[in-house]
């Protein structure tokens, strides 16, 4: 029977995990912005344009690695069907902040964009408000989603299934992460039916999220090591360069997410590989905890990873609302950069909110008191 690795908190993961959901924000209200007209090449890129994955892979990889960590280090001592029951409470707290944050959105949809019938159209509250109940009824039973909540929905299906993970990893640390690139292979060929999701297919995704956890329970990113890490940055900044002329000579003119396999509802292999070249150049440059605590805004980047999924649904309505900002003038270049900025400041002040109400003061409080 295997045991799984106990690591000291590394807050170069939550960093690198706060990074890309920022990062995430930002694209996502550019991608709004320009549905909505706005044209100018002077706009914030992510690595999407340049490669073939995306800042989703990071996000959906680390809430993976962070889950499977944490819960496996009680595995041993609590038992199989304590840890299924813990990971059902924190799926169904995920399913009412999901519908949390769509009251928010549904609740504004009349107002947010009456003068972008494209915005609307993406976003699908034209289809909220062409039928209220309906939509909602789809959303709940998971047929359904707003713009941006897919990746939500997906979670609250992996999360239950991380309580099977670690006990087939009992058996053997590889198995559990087999098994789920075996269904991702599978699915790759095309010899099983694929659900019908515009984007997120989870029998692609999982791949991901699952991954994470091998890697949590495999070799923790907290045991890295990178000898003649020099090199080795050398050597990734060559291949992403390599990837990104390989991508404008061989595919021009195609958005990454439709590259043959490279797509985005599915993860293919090419996306998987590039963001496993992200993923390592990442780890090599990104500074040792004791650097990163020397910065104010470098450890807000660090709360917003300690704190994603509160702060990726605090994203979805910023960059909704900023979108419905931008549409009143989506010409305007220091209107996108000022609410870009705006969204970007939102979600780190979110981050340090979140951590300052989980850190429960009111309790130290009334411990001192006493």
């Amino acid at each position: 029977m295997s045991e799984t690795k106990v690591t000291e908190r590394d807050l170069r993961i939550d960093f690198l995990r706060g990074f890309f959901i920022v990062s995430l924000s930002a694209t996502h209200y550019t991608w709004f912005a320009s549905v909505a007209g706005y044209g100018s090449i002077a706009r914030f890129y992510d690595m999407q344009p340049f490669g073939f994955s995306s800042p989703a892979e990071f996000f959906v990889f680390f809430s993976g690695y962070v889950l499977t960590l944490v819960l496996g280090r009680n595995y041993d001592k609590v038992g199989f069907w304590l840890t299924q029951a813990r990971t059902l409470d924190r799926a169904w707290s995920l399913y009412v902040l999901n519908v949390f944050t769509l009251a928010i959105i549904a609740g504004s949809a009349a107002f947010l964009f009456a003068n972008a019938p494209g915005l609307a159209a993406v976003s699908k509250t034209d289809r909220f408000l062409a039928d209220p109940a309906g939509f909602l009824f789809q959303f709940l039973t998971f047929q359904t989603n707003f713009a941006f909540f897919e990746i939500l929905r997906n979670y609250i299906f992996f999360i239950p299934l991380v309580a099977i993970f670690l006990k087939l990893s009992r058996i053997h640390a590889a198995l559990p992460l087999g098994i789920s690139f075996a269904v991702w292979a599978v699915y790759q060929l095309g010899l099983i039916p694929g659900f019908h999701y515009v984007t997120f297919n989870p029998l692609g995704w999982q791949f991901l999220f699952f991954l994470g956890g091998g890697v949590a329970l495999i070799k923790p990113l907290t045991q890295w090591t990178f000898p003649r890490r020099g090199l080795q940055i050398a050597a990734c900044l060559g291949l992403i360069a390599l990837a990104f002329a390989f991508k404008m000579l061989v595919f021009p003119g195609i958005q990454a997410e439709s590259i043959p396999h490279a797509q985005k509802v599915s993860v293919g292999p090419l996306r998987v590989l590039h963001f496993l070249l992200i993923l390592w150049t990442a780890m090599l440059i990104t500074p040792a905890s004791n650097v990163l605590r020397r910065s104010r805004i470098v450890m807000s980047v660090v709360a917003v990873g300690q704190n994603s999924l509160e702060c990726f649904c605090l994203t979805n309505i910023l960059v909704y609302f900023g979108a419905h900002l931008l549409s009143e003038d989506p010409a305007s270049v220091p209107r996108y950069f000022a609410i870009l900025l705006g969204v970007v400041t939102l979600v780190l002040l979110g981050g340090r909110m979140f951590g300052w109400f989980k850190s429960a003061p009111w309790v130290k409080r009334a411990k001192a008191a006493a």
